[in-house]
C-alpha cells in the first residue's frame, strides 16, 4: 500500500481580476460557467486540489415598487472541482434575500455575499496514468435564481430582479508524492 508524503507546493493560484463588489462574472440561470483552471503534468502520485470561490447575489426592486413582499429572492449555486472534464468535488451554496420581512414594501437594493471553498485529494494518478497533462478546473453549474415575490388579489407577481456573480476565484494544485511501505516502517 503506498503511504502519503508531504505536499509541495508547485503549482501556484490562478486569480481572475481582483473584484470589488459588483462582481462582473454574471451567472446565468441554469447555466454553467467556467471560473479558471490549471493545466498540469501528471508526473505525481497524487494532487492536494483546493479552490476558494467568492460569489454574490443582488435583488433589486422593479420600480415603482408599491407591492409587499410575500416571498424572498434566493440564489443557489454548485461549485465544482473537474480534472480533465470529470466532477472530483463539488459544493452547493444559497444565498437568500437579506432582510426580508412578509409584508415590507420592497423598494431597496440589497446584495449578499458568499465563500464556497472546496477541496480535494486526487489520488487517481496511483492507479496509473494515460494523459501527460491533467487539466484542473473551476465551475458554476445548475445555477437557480428566485425572484422576490408578492401576492396581489390571489395573483402571484415579481416585484424584483435577482443577478447573481462571481468575483476572486483561486485554484490551487500542489503535488503530493509517496514513499515506499519500507520507507515508512524504518
Amino acid at each position: 500500500m503506498a503511504t502519503l508524503k508531504d505536499i509541495e507546493r508547485v503549482y501556484g493560484c490562478e486569480i481572475n481580476a481582483i473584484d470589488t463588489p459588483p462582481f462582473t462574472t454574471t451567472l446565468p440561470v441554469n447555466g454553467t460557467v467556467g471560473l479558471c483552471s490549471i493545466t498540469v503534468p501528471t508526473r505525481r502520485d497524487a494532487y492536494l486540489v483546493r479552490a476558494v470561490i467568492n460569489w454574490s447575489v443582488t435583488f433589486t426592486p422593479i420600480l415603482p415598487a408599491v407591492n409587499l413582499l410575500s416571498s424572498p429572492g434566493a440564489a443557489q449555486v454548485q461549485f465544482e472541482i473537474l480534472k480533465d472534464g470529470g466532477p472530483i468535488a463539488r459544493v452547493t451554496q444559497s444565498l437568500g434575500q437579506l432582510g426580508f420581512i412578509v409584508g415590507a414594501v420592497f423598494n431597496t437594493t440589497t446584495s449578499n455575499f458568499g465563500i464556497a471553498a472546496l477541496q480535494v485529494l486526487d489520488t487517481s494518478s496511483l492507479c496509473g496514468t494515460s494523459n501527460e497533462l491533467s487539466t484542473f478546473e473551476v465551475r458554476a453549474t445548475n445555477i437557480n435564481l428566485t425572484v422576490p415575490l408578492s401576492v396581489v388579489t390571489g395573483t402571484i407577481i415579481p416585484v424584483g430582479n435577482v443577478v447573481s456573480a462571481v468575483g476572486h476565484v483561486s485554484l490551487v494544485v500542489e503535488q503530493v508524492d509517496t514513499c515506499r511501505q519500507e520507507a515508512v516502517n524504518s
